[in-house]
């Protein structure tokens, strides 16, 4: 009988659920069970679970019950260690991420123009990707720094934005992709000037989140056109070396002499798949240009938006873009030269010809892209520097100072007075201290024609005007002159022609010898 007592008591006093022997909560309806025959205890029991649970959900899911049990049996250290350990992990988690925020490629062309407008050279080289060449070492890149600095004022400030490789103008793919790293665009406003360059950040080791990386300066060459041959150029203060004859452009120029054999027709195409492999007739770099001028048109128009440049900052952009669209013409105009070259156009078997069409200059593999500054020199001839952004081509041209002008006036003047003695004397001495070539062969030839006739000729030169001077090689120049003459032709002392207020127009060729005199060897009427 106690027994079964004992067992009604472990019945739950509010649904009658039998619960198990030392539960203390029933586990259909969680009110709370006791041993106890006194009913009032049970009653009252009832009355605090319900006065306790008032305002609280009518039914209370029988397994929170159970894990607030198995919590209230929790140790103490877990309670505290476990929400520190997720914490601290949460810590680490967001440290590894800002890190390697830092340790992006675009982060480190920040650091590296960062580094420059600090003017810590060092630290800014130390961050390049050295390629070697005249324009890998630092004491270049410390000497271009500070001829920035000294020409542009210094920089003030700078953006920098992912490269988009794809045309905006043709909607395809133009510009190539990179070698190697990923292309990056930075905007550089000097105090000067502002101007757009292209920056590469290269992968150099590690692993995430600290990636390194390392900047590279330049992609693809950079043509100086420099005439004359034989000239000394200088980039940043740094003598890179002379002109030279543009070696593709001279075997292309052979393109335009057909093959008579087999044997020649092998040979023919060979020089043709080199002359389509190289820069010589470079249709994709006219239009990698032309999407770039278009690219530069787009940012300045960017920049028109913003309020964050100056002006003067706005129109150096467009400045620079009109800069490389007269650029972008003068490469359309010479490759479309080089067609015409190629076959046979121009050429008249002329040394003018020949030196004219070789189209010297030099071509730089390393040189960093963006602002830089050319120096041309050769003695007798007027200096030139100026600016540029590489990877456009510069192009420079140098003038005979007024005393080469006087002595190559000189020259043309002896042999014009040469000649007359010549024709009307029917003595050719004369000619050979002022002239030679085909000029030569061509004046003895006609003072046979007049001897053998019995005739002479009277020459009158009544006006000379020269008109433009050209230095091809330090040995080679040509002379422009607009002519007027009177010539009467006698046979003996009877005038058996007279032409009068003959106009010419005429190109001079002109050479060093080797008694170190220049001579008249060829001429062009034009």
């Amino acid at each position: 009988m106690v027994a079964e007592d004992n067992r009604a008591d472990l019945k739950c006093p509010e649904c009658g659920t039998e619960a198990p022997e030392g539960a203390k909560f029933c586990a259909n309806c969680a009110a709370p069970i006791t041993a106890t025959d006194d009913r009032k205890s049970r009653k009252a029991a009832r009355k605090a679970f319900k006065k306790k649970t008032r305002g609280e959900p009518k039914t209370i899911e029988p397994w929170a019950l159970k894990a607030g049990d198995t919590m209230g049996k929790v140790p103490r250290w877990v309670k505290i260690w476990v929400p520190i350990v997720i914490l601290l992990v949460i810590v680490v988690v967001a440290g590894l991420l800002v890190v390697a925020g830092g340790h992006t490629p675009q982060a480190a062309i920040e650091r590296y123009l960062d580094s420059l407008q600090s003017g810590r050279y060092k630290t800014a080289y130390d961050m390049t990707l050295r390629q070697g060449g005249k324009f890998g070492t630092f004491d270049y890149f410390s000497n271009w720094q500070l001829l920035q600095n000294e020409t542009l004022g210094r920089l003030e400030s700078f953006s920098v934005s992912k490269l988009d490789l794809s045309s905006r103008l043709l909607g395809r793919l133009v510009q190539p992709e990179p070698s190697n790293g990923e292309a990056y665009v930075a905007t550089l406003n000097y105090k000067e000037k502002s101007y757009d360059v292209k920056i590469f950040a290269v992968d150099d080791g590690g692993s995430w989140p600290a990636q390194s990386f390392k900047i590279k300066l330049s992609e693809g060459p950079t043509a100086a056109i420099v005439a004359p041959l034989g000239a000394s150029i200088s980039i940043d203060g740094m003598a890179v070396g002379r002109s030279e004859e543009n070696k593709d452009l001279k075997e292309a120029l052979m393109l335009g002499h057909f093959p008579k054999d087999f044997n020649s027709a092998v040979d023919y195409v060979r020089a043709l798949l080199r002359t389509a492999e190289n820069s010589v007739i470079n249709v994709r770099s006219i239009l990698t240009e032309i999407d770039r001028v278009a690219q530069d048109v787009q940012g300045t128009l960017e920049r028109l938006n913003t309020g964050s440049v100056s002006w003067q900052q706005i129109l150096d952009a467009g400045d620079q873009v009109v800069s490389q669209s007269r650029g972008l013409a003068s490469d359309i105009a010479r490759d479309a030269i080089h067609v015409y070259w190629i076959f046979g156009g121009g050429d008249d078997g002329t040394v003018r010809a020949r030196y004219t069409r070789v189209e010297p200059g030099l071509e730089f593999a390393n040189l960093p892209e963006g602002w830089h500054q050319i120096r041309v020199t050769l003695s007798g001839m007027e200096p030139q520097t100026k600016e540029f952004y590489a990877p456009e081509t510069a192009t420079v041209t140098l003038d005979p100072t007024t005393g080469t002008e006087d002595d190559y006036k000189a020259v043309v003047q002896n042999y014009l007075k040469a000649r007359v003695v010549s024709f009307s004397t029917l003595n050719p001495t004369p000619l050979f201290a002022t002239s030679g070539g085909t000029l030569l062969d061509a004046d003895l030839a006609h003072v046979s024609d007049l001897a053998a006739t019995g005739t002479h000729q009277v020459s009158q030169l009544v006006s000379l005007k020269f008109t433009n001077f050209k230095v091809l090689t330090p040995d080679v120049a040509t002379v422009d002159t607009e002519e007027t003459w009177n010539y009467t032709v006698f046979k003996g002392s009877t005038p058996t022609s007279v032409l009068t207020n003959q106009k010419t127009k005429v190109v001079y060729t002109l050479r060093l010898g080797s008694d170190g005199r220049f001579k008249a060897i060829e001429s062009k009427t034009k």
